[in-house]
């Protein structure tokens, strides 16, 4: 079965044949403007059966009102992924022909809640019958002349690495959702409405001239991975000072296997939509921020690509492996996911 990353390749091929200037690697396109700026766009969909699922049954933790404001915050994280300043939003929003009036008004109700609690405002967009719902949010933003050009092609060897926001916390709200478990609120509305890093994405930003920076909403695995394959160098994490948050060490002592499945989650477990930065060891990194890691030059791969590990406590060394993180097309969509 062909893989997104495979479709990708070919299509960045064809943009070389073209000559053109568009960089695929980054979570959104950027377009020099006349004042010398940059006007940051990109554009995300949420679909039904995929992403999420409506119905009596999953009815508590699938509300309208959270794919609204999932249907936004995704965006928004793409826009913190590039140090962007957002300007507005616009969703086109595919409606089944049977769908009740009240369910599209608790959407935007969710939409608007996401929207206003960062300031951003709604500019439009379009409204279609569909065999299923669907959501594609696009989002425009800023970076101002003089501000840093947050690639994940701009980590150097020597630079470390840095997160910001709880990893794998999303993952263990839907295990409790799915398994009906009570408490891990925390983990549950990280899973319902996750909170994009805006504000620290701009803090970083302002800390330093240089820095790759992407969010995390696949995981910190395939940031890390991301980042060295499109920057050509090694990016090694240091398990022991990541931080976990006490509801996904509290769910994993719960486990069979309580410490297979912290680091699997830790690592793996996507949709928290934090940040990762590679930036300069002399930066102060800004509240909020944890360093985790360190640069490298490139260690050869099978594909010539960068490569990532980590070290755990026991000084145990592991490549992260892609194959681990979430693949459209190939990974099962786990039931009942948002």
């Amino acid at each position: 079965m062909w893989s997104e990353v495979h479709w990708l390749a070919q299509l960045r091929q064809r943009l070389v044949a073209q000559d053109s200037s568009v960089d695929l690697q980054d979570d959104a396109a950027w377009l020099l403007q006349p004042n010398g700026g940059w006007l940051v766009t990109s554009t995300d969909m949420l679909v039904e059966g995929t992403h999420f699922k409506l119905g009596e049954s999953v009815h508590e933790w699938s509300t309208p009102e959270d794919i609204g404001w999932k249907a936004a915050a995704v965006s928004l994280s793409d826009l913190a992924a590039c140090g962007a300043v957002p300007t507005g939003l616009l969703l086109a929003l595919g409606v089944p022909c049977d769908a009740d009036a009240t369910m599209v008004n608790r959407l935007y109700d969710g939409l608007f809640a996401c929207l206003e609690a960062y300031e951003v405002p709604l500019l439009g967009g379009d409204t279609v019958a569909a065999p299923q719902w669907t959501l594609t949010s696009t989002v425009l933003g800023t970076v101002a002349e003089g501000h840093p050009k947050a690639h994940r092609t701009l980590a150097k060897p020597n630079d470390v690495v840095a997160v910001c926001g709880w990893h794998g916390l999303s993952a263990v709200g839907l295990h409790a959702i799915q398994q009906g478990i009570e408490g891990f609120d925390e983990a549950k509305a990280a899973h319902k409405r996750p909170s994009p890093l805006l504000k620290e994405a701009q803090a970083i930003c302002n800390a330093t001239p240089r820095l790759a920076l992407m969010d995390t909403s696949d995981g910190l695995a395939d940031a890390a991975l991301k980042i060295a394959a499109a920057s050509g160098v090694t990016i090694t994490l240091d398990f022991e000072v990541i931080p976990i948050h006490p509801e996904l060490q509290a769910f994993a002592n719960t486990q069979e296997d309580p410490q297979g499945f912290l680091s699997h989650t830790l690592l793996y477990g996507g949709e928290d939509f934090g940040l990762m930065a590679c930036m300069p060891p002399e930066i102060v990194l800004p509240q909020g921020w944890t360093l985790i890691g360190s640069v490298e030059a490139r260690r050869l791969t099978n594909d010539d690509n960068g490569s990532a590990f980590v070290v755990f406590p026991d000084e145990t060394v592991e490549p992260l492996c892609s194959d681990k993180t979430y693949q459209h097309f190939t990974t099962p969509v786990p039931e009942g996911s948002l």
